[in-house]
């Protein structure tokens, strides 16, 4: 599988995005990052996993996360067995990068996802956190737990179901882009309905909207817990 590389930014982006990222490049010293050959020299790569079906927003996640419109978001790339990357340097020498990964779409079928899972199991081992995006509209998760037990079982402790759309949430309103009591009771019972489901700790179950940056915060930092345990 290839993996292309779409952007590449000095981590004080990001970290001035999200304050409390500040210490990250300190905290992942402690651990050994994935070996990537780029370019004319090899480099340590502190991997972020975005998994889930396509069309369900992996790639405006990444997005609305980095602040840039990075990741081809049209039907047409939903398509592809490539991963693509947004990248952010560690240090000055360019020797260290977080990399958040948009992989291709799974959950559709067990035969997609064996292909696929067979040519990403490397990167399943060595990535410091899985973000595995659903919608908040969504209501069958047949093939999603099918995966979770054969595949994604031993990475749970790093892992954030990340629960997109939540604008989506019933009752929908057209008057505010902002969530209702309403809808935030109901995302409230949707994560801890999938919680039970999954069976993951509820405080591994995000809700968010990338279209309309809410809960942003709340899924780096959820992220930022899960590659420093």
């Amino acid at each position: 599988m290839q993996i292309t590389i779409t952007r590449e930014y000095h981590f004080d982006k990001l970290s001035a995005r999200f304050p409390f990222l500040e210490h990250l490049p300190e905290e992942l010293r402690r651990h050994s990052g994935r070996i990537f050959n780029r370019d004319d020299r090899k480099t340590e790569d502190y991997q972020v996993l975005f998994m889930g079906k396509s069309g369900y927003g992996k790639s405006s996640t990444i997005n609305a996360l980095t602040g840039h419109n990075a990741m081809q978001t049209s039907d047409i790339e939903a398509c592809t067995k490539d991963a693509f990357t947004v990248e952010y340097s560690l240090n000055a020498q360019k020797t260290r990068y977080l990399s958040f990964c948009d992989l291709p779409g799974i959950a559709e079928s067990e035969k997609t996802d064996n292909e696929y899972l067979a040519l990403y199991e490397n990167m399943l081992y060595h990535c410091f956190c899985i973000v595995y995006v659903l919608r908040a509209d969504m209501r069958d998760y047949t093939r999603d737990l099918a995966l979770f037990r054969e595949k994604l079982s031993p990475y749970r402790a790093r892992i954030v179901i990340a629960i997109n759309c939540a604008d989506k949430a019933e009752p929908t309103s057209r008057e505010s882009t902002d969530l209702t009591g309403e809808q935030i009771d109901n995302l409230e019972r949707k994560r801890s309905s999938v919680s039970q489901i999954f069976h993951m700790p509820k405080e591994q179950v995000i809700y968010y909207s990338a279209r309309e940056r809410i809960n942003l915060d709340v899924l780096m930092h959820q992220i930022y817990n899960r590659m420093t345990i």
